[in-house]
């Protein structure tokens, strides 16, 4: 079962080539290197803004505070180079569709002139590797004026597996509930829709039936 979760992973974890956008979007979760990776890019001139977005959902594991403050913080801790206005937050969302919609909402609130109405054409998108796929999807269905560019954390399927064990998560039904999702949602206008291959659709009926009780979804639109 190994190797069906192997391929939904590599699926989901969708990675579009290193590119300068006007801004970078980084997603709410507990795995803290969306943050860095955030940075990072920033630090790189990949983009001249950053706003975290994500409140307290299925995703915030043992926070304690919403996910767009646990990021700032560790912004502020380990990136104090980067100017503090250059950081935004969105911290009341708790879904993907609420991220997208509260984040547009605080940049035309916070900035009059850089907003995805007037000054932001292109941006980058951050999400934990196997929540990326629908990331996408659901920032396409709310902004497809905008050039999208996806660059998760370069992470390996192991990796992500600590991370989440190290959270008391569990792994593998992040992976199948993403695939739910992605199959379910687009009926529901919650993300775009997307052809996932025959082989994956096998994989996922197949870890999936190996799970006491179907995919966790904690809200309307999950983690």
């Amino acid at each position: 079962m190994k190797t069906e979760q192997r391929h939904i992973f590599q699926f989901l974890n969708k990675k579009d080539a290193l590119q300068k956008a006007d801004i970078i979007i980084g997603f709410g979760h507990f795995d803290m290197n969306i943050p860095k990776r955030c940075c990072e890019l920033y630090l790189d001139g990949m983009g001249s803004k950053i706003i975290f977005t994500g409140g307290v959902g299925a995703g915030s594991a043992d926070f304690k505070n919403a996910e767009a403050i646990e990021f700032f913080q560790y912004a502020r801790r380990f990136f104090p180079q980067i100017p503090q206005e250059d950081i935004l937050i969105e911290d009341q969302s708790t879904n993907t569709g609420e991220n997208i919609r509260f984040s547009i909402k605080t940049l035309k609130e916070k900035l009059p002139e850089f907003n995805f109405e007037t000054g932001i054409s292109s941006a980058i998108l951050v999400a934990t590797p196997a929540r990326q796929y629908r990331v996408y999807l659901t920032v396409l269905q709310y902004l497809p004026q905008i050039k999208l560019v996806n660059l998760p954390p370069d992470l390996s399927y192991n990796d992500n597996m600590l991370i989440y064990n190290e959270k008391g998560e569990d792994f593998t039904r992040q992976l199948t509930g993403e695939i739910y999702r992605l199959l379910e949602y687009p009926a529901k206008g919650l993300c775009e829709k997307v052809e996932i291959p025959e082989h994956l659709i096998e994989a996922y009926h197949k870890v999936r039936a190996g799970i006491e009780v179907p995919p966790r979804t904690n809200n309307p639109e999950g983690v």
